[in-house]
């Protein structure tokens, strides 16, 4: 079963940039209106090791079969990729439960410490999905619903 990630500022859907081949390794990760697509599809796998949050998680796009990266850059501002999966940290993500967003959370690299965030807070098609710190507080533009399709 798939999950949909949407971002609660945006109401927008965590997707694949098809137009950089839904398929291809290496295309940036974007936020787009709901799509129904496997660009926007992602199975979130439980992984042993807990580096913090409520767990630690693999997100793997459905379509691709490839898992959201940081292209093994700890630089705040880098658009999220998605990569094979090839046992990295860079590919796996804290889950934060957000209080009073049903469903939210705040998803953290395990290795830059960034989170995933939707660039300048932008509620629009193809906006960039980044890897950006936190100041004190997760911002709205990142906390991600997370629901079943």
């Amino acid at each position: 079963m798939a999950t949909i990630i949407q971002c609660d500022f945006s109401g927008k859907f965590l997707a694949v940039n098809a137009a950089q081949g839904a398929n291809s390794q290496g295309a940036q990760l974007i936020q787009y209106d709901a799509t129904g697509d496997g660009t926007q599809q992602w199975s979130v796998e439980a992984q042993q090791q807990t580096l913090g949050g409520t767990g630690t998680y693999l997100i793997r796009n459905v379509g691709s079969n490839m898992c959201i990266d940081t292209g093994a850059t700890q630089e705040a501002g880098t658009q999220l990729i998605q990569w094979p999966q090839n046992g990295s940290q860079t590919q796996l993500w804290n889950a934060f439960p957000i209080e009073g967003v049903a469903s939210g959370f705040a998803l953290q690299n395990a290795v830059s410490g960034l989170f995933m965030n939707v660039a300048g807070r932008s509620s629009d098609n193809l906006a960039a999905v980044i890897q950006w710190p936190e100041n004190n507080a997760v911002e709205k533009n990142a906390i991600w619903v997370l629901t079943t399709a």
